[in-house]
């Protein structure tokens, strides 16, 4: 939207705003927890001996290695709710502005229309009945209308202006926001839709032109080791990869 209007932001519910970036740094503080737990664990076996050796040793690495990429989308994540409050942050005090302005306008008899155009309801036709032309009771009801038109232009371009500037923070934080999530996807582990079903149909699509973002992603993702793989292998060890990204390559080559 360019210019939200009144009834859209007297809708709006900031607080909702608020809680989600709550929920989100929850949901970070325990996928935190849970790759500091999965990463101690083959360590506590090696210690107390009751698992030693080369599986050992190369788990000890892969769960290290997870816990790093999976933080990553801790970190896109955070980012996120990051991104929810500075929004809320940004466009309440001009939404409570607006809407009180707008109510106070309304009790001294003007009008405030949706797409936040003031307009002055005195009624003059009224106040002007029986009023001797010339005098000065006349001449003070015409003034007023005269200064109440233009307090009327002055406020209309106040509040049209608010509602610009709230607009203006709602676009940045969806695209914050949207590059945030965007970012969170590319780091998210590969997950159980790297089948070999899957990558057929991916291979296909590629080779046809007709490939979705998603599934040249997926595939590109897939197809590339990590920093800490590619190291594994210069210094002749070991590169592991999950049984699903082993599946999806399988089903390529």
């Amino acid at each position: 939207m360019s210019r939200p209007s009144r009834s859209v932001v007297n809708g709006w519910d900031l607080m909702s705003l608020d809680a989600a970036a709550s929920a989100l740094d929850a949901a970070v503080d325990d996928l935190r927890d849970l790759t500091q737990r999965m990463a101690e664990a083959p360590m506590k076996a090696g210690d107390s001996k009751g698992w030693v050796g080369d599986s050992q040793r190369g788990c000890e690495t892969r769960t290290d290695s997870d816990r790093t990429e999976i933080n990553k989308l801790g970190a896109d994540i955070t980012r996120a709710a990051t991104a929810l409050r500075d929004t809320s942050s940004a466009i309440s005090p001009n939404r409570t502005t607006a809407l009180v302005r707008a109510l106070g306008l309304e009790r001294d008899e003007f009008s405030v229309a949706d797409d936040w155009t003031v307009r002055d309801t005195r009624d003059y036709a009224a106040e002007l009945k029986g009023v001797e032309a010339g005098s000065a009771t006349e001449r003070s009801i015409l003034d007023a209308q005269a200064a109440r038109a233009e307090e009327a232009k002055t406020a209309t371009l106040s509040l049209q202006s608010l509602a610009d500037q709230m607009g203006e923070d709602d676009r940045n934080g969806a695209r914050v926001l949207a590059a945030a999530f965007g970012d969170a996807e590319g780091n998210a582990p590969l997950a159980s839709s790297y089948s070999p079903g899957q990558a057929s149909i991916d291979v296909q699509a590629i080779m046809s032109g007709s490939a979705t973002k998603e599934q040249k992603d997926r595939f590109f993702r897939a197809t590339s080791l990590t920093a800490e793989q590619r190291a594994a292998l210069a210094r002749g060890d070991f590169a592991e990869i999950s049984k699903e990204q082993f599946d999806y390559l399988k089903a390529i080559y």
